[in-house]
């Protein structure tokens, strides 16, 4: 039997188990391709390496709310990258959703909302929550721990729950983990919805993904294209990732592919680390490869809380006028950064608001009957911010202003 390693981890993926990511282990090269760069070592630390790939992803970038396509659609040449960057730094006005629900849901239902310890967590099911309370829902919290045993104990508690949910949501962990308990649920027709797993939709239960692999998909591509442009094609990344999580896979991979697409002489070397090594390892290893590699001069974490004390640490090493960076997802420290201009110039915030409400909101069209279609049909609005868009110096975006109003129109509450 293989044995699975979770890792706790500050984004809404949270706990992944590595036997359904990617097959490569900290320390180790994800990948043999070396089309942008010559592998070179990342840290001194035996937890990171470093590779480089180049290999294109097969998946659709997506559009934000409003239909714009934000990246790697007709990519081309710096003109239309820059084109793309503009669009994608002005602040979305959708929610991902623009069809109402043919009637008001009915209230009273039972959600169970399995939720790992991490503060990112908390913060989306505060927003399910509130999202659940405008329409007469509970939500319930069962901690979903960090380790396969506390995964699937978590998951006997809602199967076995009084009161019974109605719904499940969960985030994160391969279906392959739970699979015996989700195959309960489906038996009494329980439906689950699911983000951030790259997990299958339609035949184990799981009837909605609010965060497939596209999402990082387009992520990657617009933050090849910030660099792009804003390097003049004269590019040379230190990507850092965590490979155990197969949707910052895909990110890294169409990050590598959009930017060799427009700057071929681009070089990306990738530096693999455990989620262990967060806050921990990974600064260190930042500054030695910095300083064994100094014609480097961007460095792009998968996503912000990987970069955890990167940012002073390549200050402190007096590297900080060499090097820019730009991340995803969205963390308190990635806003500071970027304020006080401190190596990061740019994000792309996930928006825990505009995530759960969406998932509620395919909960209730389904209650509903309704068709998940409008769901389906748009990825989550991108907002990419720099020092000059950033709306609130205290904490990320959580997604377009009046995200609550829009759905709660959207679902017959108000008028």
């Amino acid at each position: 039997m293989r044995r699975f390693r979770v890792m706790a981890i500050a984004i809404p993926l949270i706990v992944v188990a590595s036997a359904c990511g990617s097959s490569s282990k900290p320390g180790t090269s994800a990948s043999a391709s070396t089309s942008a760069s010559a592998s070179t070592s990342a840290s001194a630390s035996t937890s990171a390496s470093a590779s480089t790939s180049a290999s294109a992803s097969t998946s659709p970038a997506g559009t934000s709310a409003n239909g714009t396509v934000v990246a790697g659609a007709g990519v081309g040449d710096l003109a239309a990258a820059k084109k793309r960057v503009a669009a994608a730094s002005v602040q979305p006005t959708g929610v991902g959703v623009d069809v109402p629900l043919s009637r008001k849901p009915d209230p009273g239902k039972n959600v169970y909302f399995m939720q790992c310890g991490v503060g990112i967590c908390k913060a989306i099911g505060d927003q399910h929550e509130a999202a659940a309370k405008l329409l007469g829902w509970n939500l319930i919290r069962i901690d979903m721990g960090t380790t396969p045993e506390q995964i699937v104990s978590a998951w006997d508690k809602v199967v076995s729950a009084t009161p019974a949910p109605d719904a499940v949501i969960t985030s994160g962990v391969p279906s392959v983990v739970y699979r015996a308990q989700l195959a309960k649920l489906k038996e009494r027709k329980i439906p689950v919805v699911d983000y951030a797993a790259k997990n299958e939709v339609g035949t184990n239960g799981i009837i909605f993904d609010a965060l497939p692999v596209q999402d990082n998909e387009a992520r990657g591509k617009l933050m090849a294209d910030f660099v792009a442009v804003n390097s003049d094609c004269d590019a040379k990344v230190l990507f850092l990732n965590v490979p155990d999580y197969p949707v910052l896979v895909a990110e890294q991979k169409a990050f590598q592919a959009q930017l060799t697409k427009l700057c071929p002489s681009a070089k990306v070397d990738v530096s693999n680390f455990a989620a262990t090594d967060i806050g921990g390892a990974i600064p260190g290893a930042v500054v030695s490869y910095l300083q064994r590699n100094p014609a480097t001069n961007w460095v792009v974490p998968s996503f912000d809380d990987m970069h955890l004390g990167v940012a002073e640490a390549i200050v402190e090493a007096r590297l900080g006028d060499k090097v820019k960076m730009i991340s995803q997802n969205g963390a308190v420290h990635a806003v500071d950064n970027i304020l006080n201009g401190r190596v990061q110039v740019a994000s792309i915030p996930q928006g825990p608001g505009q995530v759960g409400f969406k998932v509620i909101d395919a909960l209730a069209r389904h209650f509903n009957g309704d068709s998940l279609d409008p769901d389906t049909a748009q990825l989550l609005p991108i907002w990419l911010q720099t020092k000059s868009t950033i709306t609130d110096p205290k904490q990320p975006w959580a997604g377009a202003p009046g995200y609550q109003d829009i759905f709660a129109k959207l679902w017959h509450v108000k008028n």
